[in-house]
């Protein structure tokens, strides 16, 4: 039980230090960091990323495209969820409207059904929108009836589909981000470190400055004091393609882990969306055990289609629930069904 809640601790703090995409903001002043800056101090250093990465943050108005996104779990048991989404996604700021057709390759986790077996179900279609004010969910398994429901943002349904669109398909949130968690983002129990220039290295042709941000994370356990756990995101930050951060490594380090082991790896490939502004072409995070076995793998790839910063209005975001939806309204704590 412990094992499990401080795994899924390290998750959000992972979730927290990765960030996401953000662009390279036009009529910011540039910041051009490069092999000649070698010479300068890491405070230095830092102070020029964290602000290429605080201007590129403003970049990013709205989007519209595609995306495939490619799941696969393992449970602590052994059984394995596979699926594939076609995703389409149009946002704003922060409002969302996201449309999905979810195949399910493989399903042991519900079914008990092994890899020869058909998965059940095998198709899911859904949606999920975000106002500011509410989220919509709409879900539809195979040939069954639609359900939909209407929640509270902040409440735990709300903000696990947030959460999912923002780890998932979300542009801002993948390749580019805020270089150290924001103030007031952090939870309680996290604790900013340090962080720190760990050197350079050549990805894909271009030199990569890594940076590493270490937290710890305490978690009272009733009877025993206070576990407490070390994290350390080692990040590569690309300044020649808009402070895209291509790759990430987090590691961590007492309770469960004992000595420094490697929780999580993600690596995207970046492409150039307009004149000085890049973000994410696909990316891949994978997540490990104790042991070092992949337990879970997402893959997203972006539709050389995906356009940023395209008008988008509030009726683009709006979803429309289709007659006969079966709907339960959180907000007003109702249930009707759509005529």
């Amino acid at each position: 039980m412990w094992q499990k809640r401080i795994v899924t601790l390290i998750v959000l703090s992972v979730c927290l230090l990765t960030g996401g995409i953000w662009l390279v903001a036009h009529g910011h002043r540039p910041i051009v960091i490069s092999a000649a800056s070698a010479g300068e101090t890491d405070e230095g250093i830092l102070a020029a990323l964290q602000e290429g990465c605080a201007n590129a943050v403003s970049a990013i108005r709205s989007g519209s495209g595609q995306a495939t996104v490619y799941f696969w779990s393992k449970g602590a048991d052994g059984r394995i969820l596979e699926t594939e989404a076609k995703d389409d996604l149009k946002f704003k700021g922060d409002q969302f409207l996201l449309r999905e057709n979810v195949k399910y390759l493989r399903d042991d986790l519900v079914s008990g059904k092994g890899p020869s077996e058909p998965p059940s179900p095998t198709m899911r279609t859904a949606a999920t929108s975000y106002d500011l004010e509410e989220v919509t969910i709409l879900d539809q398994f195979d040939s069954l009836e639609a359900q939909a429901r209407i929640c509270d943002p902040t409440g735990s349904r709300g903000k696990n589909s947030i959460n999912l669109y923002k780890s998932h398909v979300a542009i801002v949130g993948h390749g580019v981000a805020y270089l150290v968690p924001r103030p007031g983002v952090l939870p309680s129990f996290v604790e900013l470190a340090s962080v720190k220039v760990a050197g350079r290295e050549t990805i894909n042709g271009d030199e990569c400055i890594m940076v590493d941000v270490v937290t710890t994370v305490h978690l009272p356990k009733p009877g025993e004091g206070t576990i407490t756990v070390t994290d350390t995101a080692r990040k590569w930050v690309n300044p020649q393609k808009g402070y895209t951060i291509v790759r990430t490594q987090v590691w961590s380090e007492g309770s469960v882990y004992g000595a420094k082991t490697l929780v999580t790896e993600i690596n995207t490939t970046v492409r150039q969306y307009e004149t000085g502004v890049w973000g994410p072409e696909e990316v891949t995070y994978q997540q490990y055990d104790l042991k070092g076995e992949i337990t879970q793998k997402m893959v997203t790839t972006y539709d050389s289609a995906f356009k940023l910063n395209v008008p988008i209005s509030d009726g683009d975001l709006t979803l429309t629930l289709p007659s006969g939806t079966e709907v339960h309204n959180e907000l007003i704590d109702a249930e009707y069904t759509v005529p």
